[in-house]
């Protein structure tokens, strides 16, 4: 999920439903999908993404279960895990240097899953907190 969305400001928002609209789209008639990765270095977007046709495609990540896809998707799975610890592993893999924009978006996170409904809607509950 990281490569779809769009920036810190408007990670979870309508940019990103419309991704993996056509994402979802392009999985089911088999055909390619292409977009750019989000460059978080330069601030804008990066490199080209290719997305070929698969028999299963996996959207893991923070956004991924959005109820505008959910028709669409097999298995949905949520893992539970303290927000806090979540920030340590992202501040340990991406440096201190995220660390305002990481907490700004855990409450962005937290709004859209109970927007979403994200948590209730998945099939499978897993503990991520140990």
């Amino acid at each position: 999920m990281d490569d779809l969305y769009d920036g810190w400001e408007d990670a979870l928002g309508d940019s990103l439903t419309a991704k993996l609209q056509e994402i979802v789209l392009a999985h089911e008639t088999g055909r390619p999908y292409q977009t750019y990765s989000y460059d978080w270095k330069r601030h804008c977007p990066g490199s080209e993404l290719f997305i070929a046709p698969s028999d299963i495609l996996i959207l893991e990540g923070v956004g991924a279960g959005q109820a505008s896809i959910r028709a669409h998707v097999e298995t949905k799975i949520w893992i539970e895990l303290d927000p806090i610890a979540g920030l340590s592993r992202v501040i340990n893999r991406d440096g201190a240097g995220i660390e305002e924009e990481m907490i700004d978006f855990l409450e962005l996170q937290r709004i859209h899953f109970q927007k979403e409904g994200t948590r209730a809607a998945a099939e499978f509950h897993l503990n991520g907190l140990h």
